[in-house]
């Protein structure tokens, strides 16, 4: 009985290390799976990232009919690119009809958008519609084979289209054309400023009839000085009859000269590159004859007020009067001035101190008016009936002596109302008799009910309100989800095979537990 015990027993043991051998070689067989995906995940997304940025066509394409398409768009310059290495759309359409799986060739220039190794393995920049393009040996990329598209060109030679990025592989790439610097300007030289003095202004200001004062100024740049400015006056035969000047850049000097006539004056300044003058230093000046009379200036005015005022309110029948007043107010006597006055056509003339009424015009010749005097005149006016609002008069004066026509003018404005007038013998009102006052104190007044307002009658149905019920949704059709398209992506590489050794080592330390575990079980 203790021998079979300890059989027992022994069993047992054999059975507990050989189910710990088969934990430990499972979990490290499952260990070495999960290192396995993660470095297949660090490949996948590490590829699928630098693809991205150097695609030509994001996502490649699948078809023939496809790069055709993207050609024609010129998508991302795949058009550019292709007659920058002089494949035609004619040679492109001539590829193969179906893709075909390529050996990775050491002789083979990759075209992609996004740089990926240096010159000194190879690498060459290219400028395609202002975009810079690199091509660099396949051989250097982490990849064994490609699926693709082959063609011929007759300036390239063969060359494909790769399905997974729809990158340009070629067998020689153009010569890269030196970029030549465009040659800069050479700055020209600045010119000196040149010295430079002028004569800036001469005023000519009159004190008297025949006494005048003279200022001028003058300035200097750039290096050249004023020495000094002197004025010189010639009189209207061209002598000079005055001249003086001082040392600086400025000026002044009064003449008094009898011999009435037109003076000319004239400022110089000495500088240190000559003497200069211009315009704006020279001018005249005149003097008159005392002994000559002034020449008369004729000018005439006319002031026009009703009833004295600028504007007044008048009663509906009731005369008012227009003042008409002409005043010689220059120093030439002034013949035939005609005065003229047109009314309103809401306002009747009936009489004049002076000239004539002709229906509602009025006008007057005054034979002479001496410089200095003035002449009034008055109208004789009223409105007939009520018309309202303001209503504007204006007279005006015209004489030959004085050029234009009318030479002065002014107005006066009206406005009516009507008078209404109180009868002869008003009626009297009756005058109320106080009442007497109650003896005994009066009831309140009682408020009367107040009437029944008629109360509304309520529908004992409300109305119904009209609900309009919407029509059930028609079911949409959901559209068919796409299958995405697998991009292929390189099969070799040094990460791609130390996760497929981890990989194949978990599934090797995996099924070796099961076997053992089999085994056990028997």
């Amino acid at each position: 009985m203790a021998r079979q015990s300890w059989k027992t027993y022994a069993a047992r043991l054999k059975q507990a290390a050989t189910a710990s051998k088969q934990v430990t070689v499972k979990h490290l067989g499952i260990g070495m799976m999960v290192m396995a995906m993660v470095l297949q995940s660090v490949v996948f997304f590490q590829d699928y990232a630098q693809a991205a940025s150097d695609d030509m066509i994001q996502g490649g394409v699948g078809s023939k009919e496809a790069i055709l398409a993207h050609y024609d768009k010129n998508t991302n310059n795949f058009r550019d690119v292709l007659t920058y290495n002089g494949i035609t759309r004619a040679e492109l359409a001539n590829i193969s009809s179906t893709k075909v799986r390529y050996e990775v060739d050491s002789s083979a220039q990759s075209w992609g958008w996004t740089s990926r190794f240096s010159e000194a393995q190879g690498q060459k920049a290219h400028t395609v519609a202002g975009r810079t393009i690199y091509s660099r040996p396949q051989k250097l990329w982490d990849s064994s084979w490609y699926m693709g598209w082959e063609g011929n060109s007759a300036t390239r030679g063969k060359f494909r289209i790769m399905s997974s990025c729809g990158n340009l592989l070629t067998y020689s790439v153009p010569q890269a054309v030196p970029v030549t610097p465009t040659p800069q300007p050479k700055p020209q030289p600045q010119p000196q400023p040149q010295p430079v003095a002028t004569c800036d202004s001469l005023t000519i200001t009159q004190l008297s009839r025949n006494r005048y004062h003279m200022s001028a100024k003058a300035s200097a740049k750039n290096g050249a000085t004023i020495q000094s400015i002197y004025i010189r006056v010639y009189d209207p035969s061209g002598k000079l009859v005055d001249a003086g000047g001082v040392t600086g850049d400025q000026t002044g000097m009064g003449v008094e000269l009898k011999t009435p006539g037109t003076y000319k004056v004239q400022a110089t300044a000495v500088t240190s590159i000559g003497e200069v003058t211009g315009p704006n230093c020279t001018g005249s000046f005149t003097i008159t004859d005392d002994n000559k009379p002034e020449e008369p200036k004729p000018s005439v005015s006319i002031t026009k007020t009703v009833n004295k005022q600028e504007h007044a309110k008048v009663a509906v029948n009731t005369d008012f009067t227009y003042e008409i007043t002409v005043k010689n107010t220059g120093t030439a006597d002034l013949k035939d001035v005609v005065v003229s006055d047109t009314a309103p056509k809401e306002v009747t003339l009936s009489n004049s101190s002076a000239g004539k009424v002709d229906g509602g015009k009025w006008t007057h010749t005054i034979a002479n008016l001496p410089a200095g005097q003035s002449q009034t005149f008055s109208l004789t006016a009223k409105y007939a009936k009520f018309i309202e609002g303001k209503h504007k008069n204006t007279a005006c004066v015209d004489t030959p002596t004085i050029a234009g026509s009318p030479d002065a003018c002014d107005d006066a404005t009206t406005e009516t109302y009507t008078v209404t007038t109180p009868p002869a013998n008003p009626p009297t009102q009756p005058t109320p008799n106080e009442p007497n006052k109650p003896t005994q104190p009066t009831p309140t007044p009682s408020v009367p009910n107040e009437p029944n307002k008629p109360t509304p009658t309520e529908p004992a149905t409300p109305p119904t309100t009209n609900q309009t019920t919407p029509p059930a949704a028609t079911p949409q059709p959901q559209p068919t989800p796409t299958a995405p398209t697998t991009k292929e992506l390189p099969l070799t590489g040094t990460l791609n095979t130390a996760s497929g050794i981890l990989g194949l080592g978990g599934l090797v330390s995996v099924t070796c537990a099961y076997v053992m575990s089999r085994r056990s079980l028997r």
